[in-house]
């Protein structure tokens, strides 16, 4: 980048030498006036809204004699009487009246002799017909070849400063009034190389800055050129007020950010902030004021507020950590050239200076060589990042080679450390893994064991219902039952519903041992043992063969076939009907429990299942776990247990358990038991 930067900077000061030879260009824009013809100008000070009111106030004496180059700050239009005094000529009877400066937005030239009438031009109009030039207009008087002097009125209005000048006589190379002289092409080509230069820049190093001067650049050249008459040719009519206001209020706003070159934030951030905040507000205060046409403001504000904050510039540029940098220094130089020149210019517009050709060119002159100045410090800038990146490389690259021999000899002693270390790491994950085992070996064989006592107790505890319902259901039927032994079973039925209630979490289902076990026996056993409490029910033993064999535990089983059964008679009435049935399911052999009795609602048939669900319809009392522990002890011994609804009333419970024998059990017709 450095090698592309350096000849990226010489071609651009070859350019700008370019441009400094138009300087030698001779001057074609000058148009020659007889010297024999003057102008006297005086200033209608009754402020007439009428060519016959400023005539009255002419034959009343009320002309004030004013320079010819007369200034007078912001305001009304101006009223002025012009005497013209030429040597008497009996061949030419026309004189030739040049009015300007270039940003007058209307002037109006009235002929008392009649002969041109009322002409019309500036920067906001369109031109009558016969007014020639170009930057400035050019009116055509008539005078009578009889006298040596004649008087015509001007009406000048702008919506900016107030200043004209005037020049009158009896010739013009008019054709030579060109927008073009050497003072233009000097200012064009300065500012086309440094705009093509700042642009490139600006897209090859992508940086917001060189954006922003590149605006700026823009804004002056517009502005400046919109002041000077360069651009009156090509500005629309009538835009001419909105233009200028835009761009001068646009060049206000990006003079101060062109600070930014010199890196104020770094050390003076507050001030800095703030002295952009209050330009900020300024700037949008005068875009505000041009969007809604109130020029007559926008010009008064942008002029009032530019010389503080151009001096603001130049103080901070001078700051004591800034005053070093060459940038700053160039920065506070151009601010306060222009921060000069700007002061001139706005007591030469108020009219407390005199007559001063220069200064009604001081804009051409100040903004090109502001922009020199700024350039130059652009240039000072970009060499001082070019040093200090090219320093910032050799030092990374020192600290690089360093970085690089520490770390050679810190590899090679780490390597050592490292393997000596992972030796020791594998031991000792070995010795973690082989202890973890343990742990997790010991962890199963304690939750098996703790799960198989919960499942025993579960178990056991819900076993007891079915002797406890015996003895309630023989000591209801004796008349000689003491009070106390009835108190007693009751109370033990309500600890074994309590318990079974208040027992917390999952069973370990699982942890028993499996065996061969006949279902025909289990059925017989369990129907023996829960029919001496329920003698108000009818039993009915069916099975499909003498014996069907399961893998299974016979106390599970058990459990489940009492469950099933304790559960038909609790929420069954009396005489209801209850058939136990072992058959054959394909591969599969099945325990089948079925009453007469309610039923269960059919939307609740999967929900009877679940721990501590009871049936919506039934009255009688229980913990809500009989059926839930015997779709557990299924689940464990790869069965299946299924609720079906039987019509017109009733409820099916069935079992399913894969058979033990190595042939599937065949489905035959059931039989009744012996």
């Amino acid at each position: 980048m450095s090698r592309n930067a350096s000849a990226a900077l010489l071609l651009y000061r070859l350019l700008l030498l370019l441009s400094l030879c138009c300087l030698w260009q001779p001057r074609i824009a000058t148009a020659q006036v007889a010297d024999e013809t003057t102008v006297e100008l005086f200033l209608l000070g009754s402020a007439p809204t009428s060519f016959a009111e400023a005539q009255a106030a002419w034959r009343a004496g009320e002309g004030k004699p004013v320079a010819n180059d007369y200034a007078a700050g912001f305001g009304p239009p101006l009223w002025f009487a012009a005497r013209l005094s030429y040597p008497p000529d009996d061949d030419a009877h026309i004189l030739w009246l040049r009015v300007g400066p270039y940003h007058l937005n209307r002037i109006d030239v009235f002929d008392p002799g009649g002969v041109t009438g009322v002409q019309t031009a500036g920067s906001m109009v369109r031109r009558s017909e016969g007014v020639r030039g170009e930057r400035l207009p050019v009116f055509a008087v008539a005078y009578p070849a009889d006298t040596a002097s004649t008087v015509v009125f001007l009406r000048v209005e702008t919506r900016t400063t107030r200043n004209v000048f005037i020049d009158a006589g009896s010739e013009f190379e008019l054709s030579g009034d060109r927008p073009i002289n050497g003072q233009a092409a000097f200012f064009w080509g300065g500012l086309v190389v440094t705009l093509l230069w700042v642009l490139l820049y600006a897209l090859w190093l992508r940086f917001q800055f060189y954006f922003l001067y590149s605006a700026y650049l823009i804004c002056i050249a517009v502005g400046t050129m919109t002041l000077v008459g360069m651009l009156s040719d090509w500005l629309p009519v009538g835009s001419f007020n909105y233009v200028l206001s835009s761009t001068l209020t646009l060049w206000f706003l990006l003079t101060v950010e062109t600070l930014g070159l010199a890196a104020p934030q770094r050390y003076y951030s507050v001030a800095f902030n703030r002295y952009r905040y209050a330009s900020l507000a300024v700037g949008v205060l005068g875009l505000s004021l041009a969007a809604f046409g109130r020029y007559d403001l926008v010009s008064p504000l942008i002029q009032s507020a530019f010389p503080p904050f151009l001096l603001t510039g130049a103080l901070l540029m001078l700051a004591p950590q800034l005053r070093d940098q060459l940038p700053a220094r160039l920065c506070a130089i151009a601010f306060s050239i222009e921060f000069v020149l700007t002061i001139a210019q706005r007591f030469w517009n108020l009219g407390a200076l005199p007559e001063f050709p220069f200064l009604r060119d001081s804009y051409l002159y100040n903004t090109y060589v502001h922009m020199m100045v700024m350039n130059v410090a652009v240039i000072a800038r970009m060499h001082g990042l070019q040093r200090e990146r090219q320093d910032a490389q050799r030092l990374l690259i020192d600290h690089l080679q360093i970085a690089e021999r520490k770390l050679e000899t810190r590899v090679t002693q780490r390597t050592a450390e490292l393997r000596s270390e992972i030796e020791q790491r594998e031991a000792a994950e070995q010795n973690l893994r082989q202890a973890n085992l343990n742990v997790i070996n010991a962890l199963a064989a304690e939750r098996r064991a703790t799960g198989a006592l919960h499942d025993l107790f579960l178990m056991v505890t819900h076993d007891f219902r079915t002797p406890l319902a015996v003895l309630h259901h023989h000591l209801d039927g004796r008349a000689d039952t003491p009070p106390a032994a009835r108190q007693a079973i009751d109370d033990l039925e309500h600890l074994v519903d309590h318990t079974l209630r208040s027992v917390p979490g999952d069973s370990a289902v699982g942890s028993a041992p499996l065996c061969r076990v006949d279902l025909v026996d289990v059925a017989t056993r369990a129907v023996a043992r829960v029919r001496e409490g329920a003698h108000r029910h009818r039993f009915e033993v069916y099975h499909a063969a003498p014996q069907m064999w399961v893998r299974g535990n016979r106390d599970m089983l058990d459990m489940m076939a009492c469950n099933l059964l304790h559960n038909a008679i609790v929420h069954t009435p009396p005489d209801t009907n209850i058939t136990v049935l072992v058959r054959a399911e394909g591969n599969q052999s099945a325990l089948v429990v079925q009453d007469d009795g309610p039923g269960v609602p059919e939307d609740q048939l999967d929900a009877i299942f679940e721990k501590r669900v009871r049936c919506a319809n039934t009255k009688a009392t229980g913990s809500g776990l009989g059926l839930y522990l015997v779709a557990r002890v299924a689940e464990f011994l790869a069965g299946r247990v299924r609720a079906e609804i039987v019509r017109p009333h009733g409820l099916r419970l069935v079992i399913t358990l894969p058979t033990a024998d190595p042939k599937p059990a065949v489905a035959v017709a059931p039989v009744p038991a012996t």
